[in-house]
């Protein structure tokens, strides 16, 4: 399995530094053409790891080897929503809603004099008018789809991304259609950097390191079907110029 974790666009939060205003933040008009600049890119791109696959002599090794994705899966938070909606117009690919890959922390509102209160998100009916043509997961509802009272816990979102990593495990070792896909996944960036980790087999309590990822970053990993994980790249901006990379 080719494997894109994709960080969203730029955000109302992450342009006020990362404060927790909004529970469910827009993309700021920067994070919108981030969004559509990584669409225009990763579609005209050439699949560096496709050609190297070849041999030196094999004269294929000229030819264009476009990126393809043949399935993109989306956070049901709104600034993963509207990122992916340009690569899924696209690719025009089934474009998963996946209610498990949000960000660590979750969905809350800050109160006043401290602690917090939930946030249930989009509902189902909210997205499908939105995103027409998004899939979605059965456990977005009428009511949204964040189930917790409060706000998550990091080891709770490292489970979250761990068990995410072992679907695509076991996909990819027991189904043949899995092994040639090519997967987007638009996410955040503290569940990809729990991803990554999972796939390398990095306890995430002991460690003392973590991946940093811009808006619209792609970083790439090849899954085998023997369960090794090939990083391929981290973090690659090549469709921002040096001023839209936040």
């Amino acid at each position: 399995m080719e494997l894109y974790l994709i960080r969203h666009g730029q955000s109302r939060n992450n342009a006020h530094d990362d404060v927790h205003v909004h529970a469910d933040p827009d993309l700021t008009e920067l994070g919108h053409r981030q969004a559509e600049r990584l669409a225009a890119w990763l579609s005209a791109a050439n699949d560096t790891e496709a050609m190297t696959r070849l041999s030196m002599r094999d004269p294929g090794r000229k030819d264009h080897h476009p990126v393809r994705l043949t399935q993109i899966y989306v956070s049901p938070m709104r600034r993963a929503l509207q990122t992916a909606k340009p690569l899924s117009d696209t690719f025009g690919c089934p474009t998963h809603v996946i209610p498990t890959i949000y960000e660590a922390g979750g969905l809350f509102e800050r109160v006043e004099g401290g602690g917090v209160r939930p946030y249930r998100g989009m509902t189902a009916d909210q997205i499908r008018e939105e995103f027409p043509l998004y899939i979605l997961d059965e456990r977005v509802g009428a009511d949204g789809w964040y189930r917790l009272d409060r706000e998550e816990a990091l080891d709770e979102c490292f489970a979250r991304a761990e068990a995410f990593a072992n679907v695509l495990r076991e996909r990819v070792e027991n189904d043949e259609y899995w092994r040639t896909a090519s997967l987007g996944v638009v996410s955040h960036g503290m569940f990809i950097d729990c991803v990554l980790m999972s796939l390398m087999g990095v306890n995430a309590q002991k460690r003392q390191s973590y991946f940093w990822v811009y808006n619209t970053s792609v970083t790439r990993v090849d899954l085998r079907r023997d369960g090794y994980a090939i990083i391929r790249s981290v973090n690659r901006v090549p469709h921002l110029p040096h001023d839209m990379v936040t």
